[in-house]
């Protein structure tokens, strides 16, 4: 069966009038040089083509910039009037509410962020929009609540330390002690604790009133000790948490904590006394689950087999539902192989396969059952294990490892010596792409959407990662799904135009391309993986001699191709490079340039130093293409 590339490339060839004058325009406005970049964006917007509203609209803003705020809203008003319907519309809102809020205008900046967040898709990007109107609401009287619940959810939820510390600190501001505690706990978890540490002092005094708020506290205080250095202390404030209050979430929460610091001690004793108490008290909570697997971590660690089995073997019984039985699974069937017993380690693979799809382990779970039975001479059925992972992972990758199982068993597969191999730097095959019959792309010649202005705007946005892009994408997607009864086509053209995890999210909203066996088509899949930016990627593959393809998987993986993603550790673009890394490339590479290292927001600079970095690092590890991998993801020191 022959593979067949499932992707069209959109070659939007189309120049728009004002490109140049645009593109001058968002350099000059980052480096925060508005009058210049309001001039360019003018220039652009006189030109009266596709740009123009959007031109306008950067360049009121540039007026606010330069602290003109009447004369921006009086501009942006103007915009609103000429262009009164469009993807621009919300983007010229937004700069309306900014502009109000400075201008302490606070209520009528909150009517016109409520149009703006109101979208009909919760995409990634709105967060952004979401935080300042919630911020906003903090001035106003009756939105106030509002506001702080917006940010208990942000302390809450986000992974992102600076986010939630900043979250942190407007919760600090409220009256509420519930709200308060909640601050100094983000601090905490944000590593911030002569912040943490004040807010909780101011609490202190109020503590004792309510038992509930009383457990917060205590459990919050003896954290923070353990984390600043006193872990005698705190571990003792823990300890009359949890018997004062074992039947509370904090008292368990506290229980679990300690029995993670006792496994760290190799206190293994004290540990199992502690998880007992959990499992005795409350036999279902999620507490008692993480403590059985914290506690058979450590003794894998100390090649205790036996006591890690036991508690495994319980997760896996007692708690089929918890989060963490799919790995108890994973790690169970493992040390049965090692102690030689491949039937029950097979099963266990199985009964991953059996949980279905959406567990995410269905081809990881099939391939290892597979791999154990080509082992024991089982051929025919260790195929059997492959095509399951195969058809379950084209997204996955044990599915591309049982790809190249079947090239070796099965002459309808691929041949030993395929060219559809991946190879790296000259390297031994590393990936096997899955051929499928259906894999014709089902959209229209690229150049049917040339002569769509919408598509003109989008293809260069997104070329540039523009946020601007966004706006046309959202206002695309809802447009496909409107006029094709659910069923779109279309979507991958978003997708590869640089809008790729947006157009993720809408389809996921609409549970598009989902079987009903928790499987996902192959048109699905194309949206999940586009080939974005592939002029580019190809075009730094061949500078670098790294296969294109693995290029775009550390983009997909890295940044989910997202051109202002930035990281908790502050890597940057597409395929998140941290700048300091981009400062030493444009040093050592004679293909990278100061100007390039300087500005990781554009995805074509990006994904050209990401490919120099990813080479620098298939060389310093002799062409191994996963220590290079890891070494690009976690630094070469870590790996």
């Amino acid at each position: 069966m022959p593979v067949v590339l499932s992707i069209v490339i959109f070659a939007a060839s189309v120049a728009l009038p004002g490109e140049d004058a645009y593109t001058k325009g968002h350099v000059a406005e980052r480096a925060g040089r508005y009058a210049e970049a309001r001039g360019a964006y003018l220039e652009c917007a006189n030109l009266n083509g596709p740009l123009a509203p959007y031109a306008a609209v950067r360049a009121a803003g540039c007026q606010s910039g330069e602290d003109d705020y009447s004369g921006a809203l009086a501009s942006l008003s103007a915009v609103l009037e000429a262009h009164p319907e469009g993807p621009w519309v919300p983007m010229a809102k937004n700069e309306m509410a900014l502009t109000l809020v400075l201008l302490a205008r606070h209520e009528e900046a909150a009517e016109l962020f409520a149009e703006v967040v109101d979208a009909e898709y919760d995409l990634w990007w709105l967060d952004r929009y979401r935080w300042h109107a919630a911020e906003n609401d903090l001035s106003i009287d009756t939105r106030r609540d509002s506001g702080l619940q917006y940010f208990r959810d942000v302390v809450q939820s986000t992974p992102y330390p600076s986010l939630r510390l900043d979250a942190a600190h407007l919760l600090a501001l409220s009256s509420r002690r519930e709200d308060r505690i909640a601050a100094a706990s983000g601090m905490l978890r944000s590593r911030a604790y002569a912040d943490a540490g004040k807010v909780a002092a101011s609490l202190a005094s109020t503590a004792l009133n309510d038992p509930d708020f009383h457990a917060q506290w205590k459990n919050l205080s003896g954290r923070m000790l353990v984390a600043t250095g006193n872990e005698e202390r705190g571990m003792v404030l823990l300890q009359e948490l949890s018997d004062e209050y074992p039947q509370s979430r904090w008292g368990r929460s506290a229980i679990l904590f300690a029995i993670r610091r006792l496994v760290k001690d190799d206190d293994f004793q004290s540990a199992e006394t502690l998880t007992q108490r959990l499992i005795l008290g409350h036999p279902e909570s999620a507490e008692a689950g993480d403590a059985r697997w914290e506690l058979a971590r450590g003794y894998i660690r100390e090649d205790d087999t036996d006591l890690a089995l036991g508690h495994l073997e319980a997760l896996i019984e007692s708690q089929p539902k918890h989060g963490r039985t799919n790995s108890a699974l994973l790690k169970t069937a493992e040390l049965y192989l090692l102690d030689g017993r491949r039937d029950e380690a097979v099963l266990l693979y199985d009964r991953l396969v059996e949980r279905g799809p959406q567990n995410g382990f269905i081809s990881e779970g099939a391939y290892k059952a597979g791999d154990v039975l080509m082992d024991a001479g089982s051929t025919e059925v260790a195929t059997a294990r492959f095509r399951v992972a195969v058809e379950n992972g084209m997204a996955n990758y044990y599915g591309h490892k049982a790809q190249r199982r079947l090239a070796f068993l099965e002459e309808s597969q691929l041949p030993r010596e395929s060219p559809a191999f991946l190879r790296v730097a000259g390297k031994e095959p590393l990936l096997t792409p899955i051929p499928r019959a259906d894999a014709a792309h089902p959209l229209d010649e690229a150049s049917a959407y040339n002569d769509d202005a919408r598509y003109q705007r989008l293809f260069y946005f997104g070329r540039h990662g523009f946020e601007e892009a966004e706006w046309e994408a959202l206002a695309l997607a809802g447009e496909l799904f409107e006029q094709s009864s659910g069923e779109p086509k279309g979507l991958s053209a978003l997708a590869e135009a640089g809008t790729a995890y947006s157009v993720m999210q809408v389809a996921y909203a609409h549970r598009w391309g989902d079987n009903e066996d928790g499987s996902q088509t192959v048109e699905r899949l194309r949206v999940r993986f586009p080939r974005v930016y592939w002029a580019e990627v190809e075009a730094a593959g061949k500078e670098t001699g790294i296969d294109p393809y693995i290029i775009l998987s550390v983009a997909r993986r890295e940044s989910t191709y997202r051109p202002s993603l930035t990281s908790p550790s502050g890597a940057r673009g597409v395929m998140q490079l941290m700048p300091g890394t981009a400062q030493w490339l444009a040093k050592v590479e004679e293909g990278v340039s100061e100007e390039q290292a300087a500005n990781l927001e554009d995805p074509s600079n990006s994904i050209h130093l990401g490919a120099y970095y990813l080479k620098q690092m298939i060389e310093r590890y002799d062409g191994n293409v996963i220590y290079a991998l890891a070494a690009y993801n976690a630094g070469p020191i870590n790996c």
